[in-house]
């Protein structure tokens, strides 16, 4: 019975976390490519900070090649936030300095799987494979792993706090970039519901 009554209140808490975001739906549809049927879909944006960009061996993304390690980060916003628009060469007017509503820290570390000037110059997908970390302000992790560049399904490989044990799929499309100069991603989420502890 105690079991029961805190999966049952785990349930809601998640569903109150759903609840932020206006992307909430059955069925995701990215790039008109890549469908996901789900019970429920958590869509999340997030806004890339170039500032905050860094190779492993030093210099800028430009510098990037195959087998290149990086980090960056950036912020979250509940889906349907950030709007589209905007490339490397023109930046977008999304600003996340000063849009409000921001929800969570995006920490991103990875490897890239072609030189910077082969995915720039031939648009090679995938730019690279990379782990990712959702953290949100209420204490809530996600962690998903995959490739990236395009429209790309990624694996949920776990969580922390009322995420502890997460499994399913991510799919990350690309929205444009922002007035930092990297790009704003709308991840829509799909956890299997009964891996969830």
């Amino acid at each position: 019975m105690e079991k029961t009554m805190k999966k049952t209140l785990l349930a809601l808490m998640i569903l109150g976390l759903f609840a932020i975001a206006p992307g909430l739906s059955t069925e995701a549809r990215i790039d008109g490519e890549i469908q996901a049927k789900a019970e429920k879909a958590l869509v999340l944006d997030v806004a890339c900070d170039a500032r905050t960009f860094r190779l492993n061996k030093g210099g800028t993304i430009l510098d990037a090649l195959r087998g290149d390690g990086f980090i960056v980060q950036g912020k979250i916003y509940p889906g349907n936030t950030i709007p589209r628009g905007g490339t490397l060469e023109t930046p977008g007017p999304f600003n996340p300095d000063t849009a409000p509503g921001a929800i969570g820290t995006w920490v991103c570390r990875g490897t890239f799987f072609y030189d910077i000037v082969e995915i720039m110059s031939q648009g090679k997908e995938p730019h690279l494979f990379s782990t990712q970390f959702h953290v949100l302000d209420d204490g809530r992790t996600l962690i998903h792993d995959g490739p990236e560049g395009g429209p790309q399904v990624r694996a949920i490989i776990g969580g922390m706090g009322d995420f502890s044990g997460a499994s399913g799929e991510v799919f990350e499309e690309p929205l444009g970039t922002n007035s930092t100069g990297l790009f704003n991603i709308r991840f829509t989420i799909k956890i299997e519901k009964k891996s969830i502890k």
